[in-house]
């Protein structure tokens, strides 16, 4: 073999190894995008799948209710509410909001220096009489931007309105009964319809209200 095919046989070589090398790292790079976007896909899944689980098992826990029963004092109501909801009362007799009774899956913070909270439940006694309640809250829906929806509600046998709208400050969707309670006003309501719209319907139904 003379030099001359040697060297031929050697930039040959040198051109199949620099072919090679680049497919491999062509392969290589798709191997890895590939993986990668396998990878991806799996913890997307996995993701979905944990949202999933705690969400039924948050649902299956709340199907263990526990019953809130008003002071006389208040007017005589009652209504059941999942038993695992972390719950705040307020009580003030002789105040303008006499009764105020919060419920939420999460802890209730109340700070006066954060928005909210917007717990799933809002439960409210007003000291002023329905027609009042009910004429003050239609004039302040008039001339507003994104009014509240009004429409006709039931509850416990009691005729009332039912309000639906958006809060300013959170965007969150939220819905309200106000009912006559005697020589008072009830304001069942949620402030995240959204997620809670089924709690709530639930809530209403177990509502037994003395009239």
């Amino acid at each position: 073999m003379n030099q001359k095919t040697l060297g031929l046989i050697t930039i040959f070589a040198g051109v199949l190894f620099v072919v090679a090398l680049g497919f491999a790292i062509l392969f290589g790079v798709k191997l890895n995008g590939a993986n990668t976007q396998k990878a991806s896909e799996i913890t997307a899944a996995l993701t979905a799948q944990s949202k999933e689980l705690k969400a039924a098992f948050q649902t299956e826990k709340e199907t263990t209710t526990t019953k809130y029963v008003s002071d006389e004092v208040f007017g005589s109501f009652e209504f059941s509410y999942p038993k695992v909801w972390s719950t705040n009362v307020k009580q003030e007799v002789g105040a303008a909001q006499e009764l105020l009774f919060l419920a939420d899956p999460n802890m209730i913070v109340i700070n006066k220096d954060v928005a909210g909270p917007y717990p799933a439940l809002r439960v409210v006694v007003y000291q002023s009489k329905y027609a009042s309640k009910l004429r003050d809250t239609e004039n302040s829906n008039k001339n507003v931007t994104n009014p509240m929806t009004e429409t006709e509600a039931t509850v416990s046998g009691i005729a009332g309105k039912k309000f639906v709208g958006k809060e300013a400050k959170s965007g969150k969707q939220f819905a309200y009964i106000i009912l006559p309670l005697r020589d008072k006003t009830l304001f069942i309501g949620t402030d995240d319809l959204e997620n809670y719209s089924k709690n709530y319907d639930t809530i209403l139904e177990t509502f037994k209200i003395s009239k």
